[in-house]
């Protein structure tokens, strides 16, 4: 089981499915920070990095494609790991 964080998912307003996005995470004292863009393709969303850029050994910065539900006021995000696990991420409109 992962450990609790707590994340701000701040969405530019974009065309065609295409939008901007910045990640900050939380846990302990821990903070990350990512940007980049993400598009979204039926109930898929694929999200490309931008800083920090890509890491060459395949790590979190490294974006990827997952699926997800979007509501008027919820964002849910459906992440699955290296074990076959699956972590449900909601976030609430602010």
């Amino acid at each position: 089981m992962d450990d609790p964080r707590r994340a701000t998912l701040v969405i530019t307003s974009g065309t065609g499915g295409t939008f901007s996005v910045q990640i900050v995470q939380q846990s302990g004292t821990t903070i990350d920070r990512q940007s980049g863009m993400a598009v979204t393709a039926g109930g898929q969303v694929t999200f490309t990095p931008s800083c920090p850029a890509p890491s060459a050994d395949g790590g979190p910065a490294n974006g990827g494609t997952e699926p997800y539900v979007a509501t008027a006021t919820t964002f849910a995000l459906y992440e699955s790991n290296n074990n076959d696990e699956t972590r449900v991420e909601v976030y609430m409109k602010r």
